[in-house]
């Protein structure tokens, strides 16, 4: 079972990692109008609030992988029932602070 969860956790932080580098280039800038819906449609916009999510996005995908990789090494039981809990609840919680900072910054007079 750790190993499920390491691979899973190492994943989703490698998915977020890649996903903060490539979002502002690729396809998953218009993705599905999503941008436009809330409030990013434009590429000024698109750009500021990129530029200020993208640290937070990295150290998400960070934590995850991080703790996938310890998840890996622990002995199943509820040190890995933590880890995984602790990687994930530190990934959410940084996704999180991404979102708020990312709209705070269009916000801010002169952005």
């Amino acid at each position: 079972m750790n190993e499920v969860a390491g691979l899973w956790l190492l994943g989703v932080g490698l998915a977020l990692f890649a996903l903060a580098r490539r979002v502002n280039v690729g396809p998953v800038r218009g993705w599905g109008g999503l941008a436009a819906r809330i409030g990013l449609g434009d590429a000024r916009s698109w750009a500021i609030t990129h530029e200020e999510i993208e640290p937070w996005i990295t150290a998400a995908g960070v934590a995850a992988g991080l703790a996938g990789l310890a998840s890996l090494s622990i002995e199943e039981g509820s040190a890995l029932a933590a880890m995984t809990t602790l990687g994930l609840g530190l990934c959410g919680a940084l996704l999180v602070v991404a979102a708020v900072t990312g709209r705070a910054r269009l916000r801010r007079p002169g952005a």
